[in-house]
This record gives structure tokens, C-alpha cells and sequence, in this order.
């Protein structure tokens, strides 16, 4: 009843690549920010790195993402959204640490941000590709983080993200009943990407905590 009015449905037909037959709800990004604070709310102390700059930009993704699915936004405000987002990521302690020179490595953390932002907003054309190839991503890393860094945090919350992507497959597979939308893929992407920067192996050289990234989203990439 309320997404109709909104206009968080997309309709079969829109445009041409759309050949789904039946008006499927846009909400993949509620469905995510509503995990997130959950999972904040719930583990508060485990927790901690899901820090202020974190929850507000998942919210400014959030908010630029529903505008975007509720009434198409021109690119370059959505570009800057996108930015404003990964400086609040950089500020939040989510950074590439290679070069140890802050104006390189904040180069760095923002591109890489921005990018795979925007990689899981393309590859978020088909049922279930972007959340399927996330599962694989969020496994890994939950994978990674039990056994070679041993950080609980990380681990807890990509269990938490896996449980969730699981249940947006299900709805978002062939033939989807839920799409991401935008604002579900921005958050998807930002949620991955600032997770895998968080990775830090311990007893490894430092290049390790970039090398992993960039083999473990080789797909989106």
C-alpha cells in the first residue's frame, strides 16, 4: 500500500532492459540499513567499529540512493553523495594505509570506495547477481576474519550481513520478488568494501590488508 505512493516499485516494461512481468518492490536498501542498526542495537560493544562516521554514511547512501529509486537522480549529485559518503568512511578510520602519506592514501581509500560503489550499482542488473556474488564475498571475508585475523567483530558482522544477504537472494533470485534498487546496491557496496579495508591480519605485512581486498571483489572490479 505505502510503496506504491512513494513510487518504490518498478515497473515491467520502464525501460527496455526490464523484462520482469510483474511490479516488484524497491526496498533492498530499508531491508539493509534496518540490519545494520539492528545489529548495532544488539551488539553495541562487539560492535564498536560501526561508529558514527559509518552510520552516517550508510544514511547519506541511504537517502541519495531512495531519491535515485523514487525519481532518477542526475548523476553528478548522486556522484557527490557517493563522495561525501567515503570522505565520512576515511574520517571513520576505514582507510588504505599503504604509501603512510595522508593525501595518497586518502586518494586511495576515497577511489576505492566511489568505485565499488558504483561496481555493484552496474552489476546490479539481473536477478540476483549482486546479491549472489556478495554471499561469496561475505563468506570470505567472514572466513578470513574467524581464521587468519581473528578479529570477532568483523566475523560477527559479516554473519550477520550473510544471514541477511541470504534472505534478500532469496527474494532478489529469478524471478525476483525484491529488487536492491540503488539505494540497496550503494549500501551493499559501501558495507563490503569498508568491511574488507577493516580486515587487518595479524603476523602479515601491512600490504597483506590490500592485497586481500582487491582479490576477494576481483569480480566487481
Amino acid at each position: 500500500i505505502i510503496l506504491p505512493k512513494v513510487n518504490l516499485i518498478d515497473i515491467p516494461l520502464k525501460e527496455n532492459h526490464k523484462t520482469h512481468e510483474k511490479i516488484v518492490p524497491v526496498v533492498g536498501g530499508l531491508v539493509l540499513i534496518i540490519g545494520l542498526f539492528v545489529s548495532k542495537l544488539l551488539f553495541t560493544e562487539e560492535l564498536k567499529f560501526l561508529n558514527i562516521h559509518f552510520i552516517s554514511g550508510s544514511i547519506v547512501l541511504l537517502i541519495i540512493g531512495l531519491i535515485d529509486d523514487i525519481n532518477n537522480l542526475k548523476a553528478r549529485y548522486k556522484f557527490l553523495g557517493q563522495l561525501l559518503a567515503s570522505i565520512l568512511m576515511y574520517l571513520g578510520g576505514f582507510r588504505v594505509e599503504i604509501f603512510f602519506i595522508i593525501a595518497i592514501d586518502a586518494t586511495i581509500t576515497i577511489f576505492w570506495f566511489v568505485g565499488l560503489l558504483n561496481a555493484f550499482n552496474f552489476i546490479d542488473g539481473g536477478d540476483g547477481i549482486a546479491t549472489g556474488s556478495s554471499i561469496i564475498i561475505v563468506f570470505t571475508i567472514l572466513f578470513l576474519s574467524f581464521s587468519i585475523s581473528k578479529q570477532l567483530d568483523l566475523t560477527l558482522f559479516s554473519f550477520v550481513l550473510l544471514i541477511i544477504l541470504l534472505i534478500l537472494y532469496l527474494k532478489n533470485k529469478k524471478p525476483a520478488k525484491l529488487f536492491l534498487g540503488d539505494s540497496g546496491s550503494l549500501l551493499l557496496g559501501l558495507f563490503l568494501s569498508a568491511s574488507v579495508l577493516y580486515f587487518a591480519p595479524f603476523g602479515y605485512y601491512k600490504i597483506t590488508s590490500w592485497i586481500a581486498p582487491v582479490l576477494i571483489f576481483i569480480f566487481p572490479i
